[in-house]
């Protein structure tokens, strides 16, 4: 599926116009994570804005010295 059409079917911006679509399309890329690969490390910023297409993501909050407390997960749509 492309991007345009990836962003379109998304409830978020659904009511954004079709030139303002097609400029986040493209600038748009996929990045695909492995199990286990974060999408972001604590502490820092994510590297923008992401929808998950396909796969499940488990979203933690690290403290230190403390183990990882599981946020749960998120699927397909999720911002």
């Amino acid at each position: 599926m492309r991007f345009d059409q990836l962003l379109r079917n998304s409830a978020l911006l659904a009511d954004l116009p079709d030139d303002l679509i097609n400029r986040m399309a493209a600038e748009a890329s996929m990045l695909q994570l492995g199990v286990g690969q974060p999408f972001q490390r604590a502490g820092q910023l994510p590297p923008g804005a992401a929808l998950l297409v396909e796969g499940r993501l488990r979203r933690l909050q690290v403290r230190l010295g403390e183990p990882p407390t599981s946020l749960g997960l998120v699927g397909p749509g999720s911002w």
